[in-house]
């Protein structure tokens, strides 16, 4: 190994010295569609989502989502995306908002109280032979108000009733009731929904970028606090900032906001924003160092095969790639220190630069850090979806 490493420097010129790390406290997602087995959440496009499992990568519905499992812990990366003018808000669901309805009920007064003075003209003179034509004339008139047949048909029977009477269905006292209504609504301020704005930017082009909202919020009647998790794909990002606005509805009518937490991920790894928690500059070996303690505490025993540790491959790179060099199969080494080669023989040359910007933990034996090898492809390896 120690001859390849000489070789291998004398062909490449010399590397610049690796960027600090950003130290910051993340979050490690994991989905279940029964509230049992659960795959790590990998990828997002609009109304779907892309995760591991243990057959391989799957794409699921977002709403077939029943649970996400969430694990918060410190993590590791190297451009900050920026994020700036966060703006979180209650609002209304299209559905629940009164002022959709208000408009609504606007409308429909209105339109039946023109259409109730045209039966009483069309009554007085003669125009209507009989009830049938009546009924029929007034629910097609409503219905082209944007009624429903039934609801029409119902409505026109109504107006029929107190177009005999002489009432006057639609008149300003209807519309002071539905005003009274409206405003107490309004007041009542029974949001069920959140808006989220926010600017990002990344000082490098990023790929397959998905944000993952967090919303910590409180029902009126309760005193637990509860989580909604909404995942958005937001494509390619770069150093134009990107204005994003986040839509979600389903929670409870008058819900009390507590909190909001806006994560950014690619190919299922957490990048670090300026809104992120705990964020600290530390250089690679010391960021290496912490990790692998981490790692021997929670596997002091026993015998564990390497795993990625993070990964920062530019798509410059990635793109450079064809299919057959993702996926065949090769043998790789990640040695003590977590670095990660090809075995000797293969073209190294090719790949040293792509394999030099992934760390793995290394594999440990009774808990102390061990050369491996690995089998598999570069896409594997990679971490690449």
């Amino acid at each position: 190994m120690a001859c390849f490493a000489l070789l291998l420097a004398g062909r490449l010129p010399a590397q610049p010295p690796p960027p600090p790390r950003l130290l910051f406290l993340g979050s490690t997602l994991e989905l279940s569609r029964d509230g049992n087995r659960f795959a790590a959440l990998v990828g997002a496009d609009e109304n779907q989502v892309r995760v591991r499992t243990d057959d391989g990568l799957a794409t699921w519905k977002l709403d077939s989502i029943r649970t996400v499992r969430q694990q918060r812990e410190l993590q590791f990366g190297v451009e900050e995306l920026k994020v700036e003018n966060t703006v979180a808000l209650r609002c209304y669901s299209p559905k629940a908002d009164p002022r959709t309805r208000w408009a609504e009920v606007q409308d429909m007064l209105l339109s039946a109280q023109a259409v109730q003075q045209q039966m009483q003209q069309m009554e007085e003179s003669g125009a209507l032979a009989n009830q049938d034509d009546e009924i029929g004339f007034a629910s097609s008139a409503l219905r082209g108000t944007g009624q429903s047949a039934m609801a029409a048909s119902a409505s026109a029977s109504s107006l029929l009733a107190n177009v005999r009477s002489g009432a006057a269905s639609a008149g300003p006292a209807d519309l002071s009731i539905a005003e009274q209504e409206y405003e107490k609504a309004l007041a009542e301020e029974k949001y069920d929904a959140i808006k989220l704005d926010f600017s990002v930017s990344s000082p490098v082009s990023v790929s397959d970028v998905y944000v993952v909202l967090f919303v910590e919020y409180q029902a009126a009647d309760a005193e637990e606090t509860q989580q909604q998790v909404v995942v958005k794909s937001l494509g390619d990002l770069g150093s134009t900032p990107r204005r994003v606005t986040i839509r979600r509805g389903g929670l409870p009518p008058g819900y009390l906001l507590k909190a909001t937490r806006i994560h950014f991920y690619t190919g299922g790894e957490e990048m670090p924003s300026s809104l992120s928690d705990r964020r600290m500059e530390i250089d690679e070996e010391k960021a290496f160092t912490y990790l692998l303690v981490q790692r021997r505490l929670k596997f002091p025993d026993g015998t564990h095969k390497p795993a990625i540790m993070w990964r920062d491959p530019r798509p410059v790179q990635l793109a450079g790639l064809s299919a057959g060099e993702w996926d065949r199969k090769r043998r790789f080494v990640v040695d003590a220190n977590g670095r990660l080669s090809l075995e000797a023989g293969d073209p190294q040359e090719a790949y040293a630069e792509l394999l030099a910007e992934v760390r793995y933990y290394p594999a440990l034996r009774n808990g102390e850090p061990v050369r491996a090898v690995l089998d598999g492809t570069l896409r594997l390896v990679l971490g690449e979806p």
